[in-house]
Order: structure tokens, then C-alpha cells, then sequence
């Protein structure tokens, strides 16, 4: 058999990524709105089951002792792996990885949790419901959430978790018996299900961007629209199968200059303009209720302001007040946290930061 992971193979795994593209293009393209939701509802389902059969499995190996376990130049020695190329100078008995290398992981990490380009969706779904937009986030976001925790306990909790580490490997890959087919299954089912939501989504920004023809039957994105839209992801799967590298450094790339700039620096930029600027009349002018939420000396509440749904003529739809409390405190921590993430991986990229992951000691 075939190691997957060999050059001899990327024939046909770069074969079987076409394929694959080519199929749930096909899907999102010419299934009605019932059968599109019929299969991925049917994705989901198997989805579910395959991660829940893995806890079932996985959990009652899990020692929580190994989730707070670090990697020591003395456990690297005992299991063979060159500890000077791991721990880079660290004294012995302190992690190789420690708090210092969380910045490098947030622009994965946020990257993973995008839900932001659903947002207009949602609210022209509901049609403006503060409350019912609000909830639909927070419990739509807080699913995923529980299920990346269960699997980071599964898997990093496993008795091979540790051995995985130092070699620097996959802790995945050490998953034996039963656990390894449902981890494989949950995820490719977990990819499928995120593939259906992101071609709809990508295909018709692309096509409107493109003025792009629309499908007759279907009303939605045409099939040139999804070939623009997949076109990048294919080229993403060749090069990661030419430098296995390469995968990584695109994830990266794509939530520092992709993520954090349009979902952390640009929205809170705009409120910021929107709720203080000039234009924005809560600047502490007539009218404003001499300031925004959280200033000092708001003696009423903001003043409405309207919504459109997104994408039809329906009226507006009064949305009071605002949606995420904090005033300038909030604003401020998240774009400025965002921007100093990109900042950071910029700087990385030139020579000026060293990269925490790799140089986590910071010894010689």
C-alpha cells in the first residue's frame, strides 16, 4: 500500500483532490436548494455520528495529565529524537512551547473559527431579530466550539499523543484501533460539510464580483463562478503536495492577511467611524446622548438605526442600540489586537521577529 504522504502517491492524491473539488463543485452547482440541504444535512448527520463514535472510543484512553504534560529536553533523549533540534537551547525540565508561541497560532486558530462572511445571511434570514440574530451566533459559534475542545482531548489526551509531539508528527496519525478510520471519517466529513457552506458562499461573491452569468435552474452562482472559486484551493493542494511545507504557510498567510484584516482590523475600523466619526453622530453632538455605550456622560440610549436585509427590498427593520457592548475598549482590543498579530507575522516574514513556534526559548 501506498504511503499517502510519499511523492510516489501525489499523482494520485493530487487526482483524487480533483475529483473531490470537481464532485462538490458539481453538487453546489446544479442541486436544487431542498437537495443541496438534503445533502448537507445528510453530511452533517454522518458527521456526527463518526465524532461521537470516536469520543465513545478515544475518551476512555484520555489521561488528562497528558494535556498539561510538556516535551523536556530528557524526554526527548529517551525517546530517541534530537533534542537540540526541538528545544533549540531551552534548559531541561521547560517547554519547548510555551505561552510565547500563541501569537503564531492565532492566525490558525481564527482561520478555524471564521463565521463572520455567514453574518449578513443570518440577519437577512431573521430579518433584523437582534435577539434572534445574537443567539444564532453565540450558539452557532458555541457547537463547534465544544466539538474542537472534545476532539483536542481525544487526541491530544490519547496514549500516544506524547510520543506524536516529539517525534513531530501528527498526533492524529498516532491514533490506533478503532479510533483511526472514525477519526479519518469525521474528518473528511467535518471538511465536506464546511466545503458545501464556503463554495456557496465564495462562488457567489465571485460570480457578482465577475458579473458572472447566474444558473437558470438554480438561480445561484454559475458553473464558471465555481471554477474561479475552486481554482485556488486546487492550486493550494499542488503546491502543498510539492513542498508539504507549503499547506501550513498558506493556512498562516490566510488568516493573518485574510482573517484578521477583513473580520478583526475592517469591522472594527468601520464601527468605529460609524459610532464616533463625523458621520456617525454619537461623537457627543446633538443628538449623540453625549457619547458612545461605556463613555462617561451617556445620559440616553443610542438612537436607532436601521438594517436592510441583505440582498432583497424588503423595508428596513429598526435595530436599537448596538449589538456588541464595550464602546472604544472593545473596538480598540480587537482591531489593535488583530493588527498587531499582522504586524508581528509581517515582521516574521522579513527577519525582524524570530518565530516563537520554532525559537521558543529564546537561548542561543
Amino acid at each position: 500500500m501506498i504511503d499517502p504522504s510519499s511523492p510516489a502517491a501525489a499523482p494520485a492524491v493530487l487526482a483524487l483532490a480533483a475529483a473531490y473539488a470537481a464532485g462538490m463543485g458539481t453538487a453546489c452547482c446544479t442541486l436544487s436548494d431542498r437537495d443541496l440541504d438534503r445533502l448537507n444535512s445528510a453530511l452533517v448527520a454522518l458527521c456526527g455520528i463518526s465524532f461521537f463514535g470516536l469520543l465513545c472510543v478515544a475518551l476512555p484512553d484520555v489521561d488528562v495529565g497528558r494535556l498539561a504534560a510538556v516535551p523536556t529536553q530528557t524526554a526527548a533523549a529517551a525517546a530517541g529524537v534530537d533534542a537540540d533540534g526541538l528545544v533549540l537551547g531551552v534548559p531541561d525540565a521547560e517547554p519547548f512551547r510555551g505561552w510565547n508561541a500563541v501569537p503564531d497560532a492565532v492566525p490558525i486558530a481564527v482561520l478555524a473559527f471564521v463565521y463572520h462572511n455567514v453574518v449578513p445571511l443570518i440577519v437577512a434570514s431573521l430579518e433584523g431579530d437582534r435577539a434572534r440574530i445574537a443567539q444564532a451566533i453565540l450558539l452557532g459559534n458555541a457547537a463547534p466550539w465544544a466539538f474542537f475542545l472534545l476532539w483536542e482531548i481525544a487526541v491530544l489526551g490519547g496514549p500516544n499523543a506524547s510520543a506524536a509531539a516529539l517525534a513531530g508528527t501528527d498526533p492524529v496519525a498516532a491514533l490506533s484501533g478503532p479510533a483511526a478510520p472514525l477519526a479519518a471519517a469525521f474528518s473528511f466529513l467535518a471538511l465536506a460539510t464546511s466545503t458545501v457552506g464556503f463554495v456557496l458562499g465564495l462562488s457567489d461573491y465571485v460570480g457578482s464580483l465577475a458579473d458572472l452569468p447566474r444558473s437558470p435552474e438554480t438561480g445561484r452562482a454559475g458553473p464558471s463562478a465555481h471554477a474561479l472559486a475552486l481554482a485556488p484551493a486546487l492550486a493550494g493542494a499542488a503546491a502543498a503536495r510539492a513542498d508539504p511545507g507549503a499547506f501550513v504557510r498558506l493556512l498562516d498567510a490566510a488568516g493573518t492577511y485574510g482573517v484578521l484584516v477583513l473580520f478583526g482590523v475592517g469591522p472594527a475600523a468601520l464601527v468605529w467611524g460609524a459610532r464616533y466619526g463625523p458621520a456617525g453622530g454619537r461623537s457627543g453632538g446633538a443628538g449623540a446622548g453625549g457619547g458612545g455605550e461605556g463613555d462617561a456622560g451617556a445620559g440616553a440610549p443610542p438612537p436607532p438605526r436601521a438594517l436592510r436585509s441583505v440582498g432583497d427590498d424588503d423595508p428596513t427593520v429598526d435595530l436599537p442600540g448596538v449589538l456588541v457592548p464595550g464602546g472604544r475598549a472593545v473596538l480598540a482590543a480587537v482591531g489593535g489586537g488583530a493588527g498587531l498579530i499582522i504586524l508581528r507575522e509581517a515582521a516574521q516574514t522579513v527577519g525582524l521577529v524570530a518565530d516563537g513556534v520554532v525559537v521558543a526559548g529564546g537561548g542561543p
